[in-house]
């Protein structure tokens, strides 16, 4: 009856809070990115994904390399056009249709979720733990709500995690052919949503593999990621290598440098979504349990990372970053001895029965998949190239929870799960982009409305309107799709050159023709025709949303919008 009631409610919340106010604020600019190639699909009947429709270019990047020489996507897999372009389709176009369609995909991966847990747990009230995690998280809730491939990430990599988790419960699966054509069509799901986090994932399944050392599964594992290689490699060599070429764009920085400052930030951001803090200490006394006589020299180093853990209360990431190279790199080495420091343990354990092996495998999701997107991304590294991370912390701290009731009682479990639930949350105020989750649920549409209506107001038919950056023309464009968008491409960027002849000149930044320049976060840029021929004709600033807990001593930023005008006469 209790797992009943609890199971309902659970429902009704995640129907609140995945729908509530979903359409409360516009779409910010990556979400629109998302939605105009959709939009376009749907409304042309063409159902590949394009950037140009024959007369507007659609595109982020002034350099052009969201785009490859066939005038497709290049930078993002594309499953998440098509699930737009349904949802457009089915529902019309709004921003409730542009969304609709991810919440929904969103509460597919709370269910997924709770069948990992029954699979683990069995009956009773235990499997709901891991829904209940995930929908309590801003991360979470973040990638559900919005128009984009994220929450697609999430999905196909808790469909990852279900699947192994029944292989961990019925090894003799290893032998079906069936499983490994799931694990086939979910691993390509996840790479139509994005390659970086199906490479990071895919990789931590490998090593899983190899640890695991049952030949059977590792031999089945072997010819999926042959048979994978050889039909995903032939979709990204067309569609992605030009861009993956370009990727990330090189800074004039040592590359000690840039990969501190990349792990340093991510590390940073990993450590207030993921409560380390918490898993580190109970997974040294869970060890310690099962493992009393231990080597002392693995007792030494998890108590230490226990340590470690805690006393990232205490510095930052700007002071790890004035650490010279000569301390930052062992520092490094030493908070990456932890993950390998439970391998270690894991390996020494009397016996390991399927929440162990379980456990593993959502640690090494864990950690493989940041550390992999950061050798590849070096300082573009962003979280959204490894969101496969949190269907694996969620499975991770259910794991804690139940082996803590096991060793500590049921108090002892709770107390772990409020911590785990509450942890992610303190990083209030950067759940994402443009704080978008915070500012739908209050509703706060200073980011990017007021500048849709200025322009709505404004406009007369025909002006040509430029925009310093694309990024911002791109949520513009969505809701003024009459709107004529021009000086798009930096004319000397090598890659645009291809373009010339195929796409009208005015989408080229040395066209004369603008009528408006719409400037914001320029990075230290200026578009090229802005000259003493146009004058400012409307300014706005916006705060971002706050700041979460942990930069509660920081001053909310701003961001700056500059309309400016061609003088009349000229």
């Amino acid at each position: 009856m209790m797992r009943n009631v609890l199971a309902v409610l659970l429902v009704l919340l995640s129907v609140f809070l995945l729908f509530w106010r979903l359409d409360g604020v516009p779409l910010w600019r990556d979400e629109t990115t998302t939605a105009n190639w959709g939009r376009l699909m749907a409304e042309s009947g063409v159902w590949i994904p394009r950037v140009f429709d024959g007369e507007q270019l659609i595109v982020q990047a002034a350099d052009g390399h969201d785009v490859n020489s066939h005038l497709l996507p290049a930078m993002q897999s594309w499953l998440q056009f098509y699930v737009s372009a349904v949802g457009f389709k089915l529902l019309g176009v709004s921003t409730w249709s542009a969304r609709a369609p991810f919440a929904l995909l969103g509460a597919a991966t709370l269910f997924v979720l709770y069948r990992v847990g029954v699979v683990l747990f069995g009956g009773g009230v235990r499997p709901l733990m891991l829904p209940s995690i995930g929908l309590l998280s801003i991360y979470f809730l973040y990638a559900a709500r919005s128009s984009r491939y994220y929450v697609l990430i999430l999905l196909a990599a808790a469909l990852l995690l279900l699947e192994m988790c029944r292989y961990l419960r019925e090894p003799e699966r290893a032998a079906s052919r069936a499983f490994y054509l799931r694990l086939g069509l979910y691993g390509a799901m996840l790479y139509l949503s994005n390659y970086v986090a199906f490479a990071g994932m895919w990789l931590s399944l490998g090593v899983f593999a190899l640890i695991e050392a049952d030949r059977r599964f590792l031999r089945g594992f072997v010819k999926l990621s042959a048979v994978l290689a050889v039909l995903l490699g032939i979709e990204f060599r067309f569609l992605h290598w030009e861009f993956a070429g370009m990727w990330p764009l090189p800074i004039d920085r040592s590359l000690d440098d840039i990969y501190a400052a990349a792990l340093t930030v991510r590390g940073r951001d990993f450590w207030r979504a993921v409560p380390l803090v918490l898993l580190v200490p109970v997974g040294f006394f869970l060890f310690c349990r099962r493992a009393p006589s231990s080597p002392p020299a693995l007792t030494a180093l998890l108590g230490g990372g226990s340590l470690l853990a805690l006393s990232s209360f205490f510095f930052s990431a700007s002071d790890i970053l004035a650490l010279p190279a000569a301390a930052f790199w062992p520092f490094a080495a030493l908070c990456l001895t932890v993950p390998l420091g439970f391998i270690w343990a894991w390996r020494k354990l009397p016996s390991r029965g399927v929440w162990s092996r379980a456990a593993l495998l959502a640690g090494l999701v864990l950690f493989l998949s940041p550390l992999f997107a950061v050798a590849v991304g070096k300082n573009r590294t962003n979280t959204r190239h490894y969101y496969q991370t949190v269907p694996a912390a969620v499975l991770l701290c259910a794991l804690a929870a139940a082996q803590t009731q096991r060793a500590a009682g049921k108090r002892a479990a709770a107390a772990l799960l409020a911590g785990v639930v509450v942890w992610p949350n303190l990083n209030w105020n950067r759940s994402g982009g443009e704080q978008m989750l915070e500012r739908q649920l209050t509703r706060d549409a200073s980011y990017t409305q007021p500048l849709i209506d200025y322009l709505q107001a404004n406009l007369d038919p025909g002006d040509k309107v430029a925009f310093f950056r694309n990024v911002k023309g791109m949520a513009v464009y969505f809701y003024i799709p009459e709107m004529h968008w021009v000086a798009l491409l930096d004319s000397e960027a090598p890659h645009n050159r291809q373009f010339r002849g195929r796409i009208p000149d005015d989408q080229f930044d040395d066209y004369p023709g603008v009528d408006w320049y719409v400037f914001w976060n320029p990075r230290g840029g200026h578009p090229r025709g802005l000259d003493d021929r146009f004058e400012k004709v409307w300014e706005y600033s916006y705060p971002l949303h706050g700041v979460p807990w942990w930069d509660r001593g920081s001053k909310p930023r701003t961001r700056t919008y500059q309309v400016y005008r061609r003088k009349a006469g000229i």
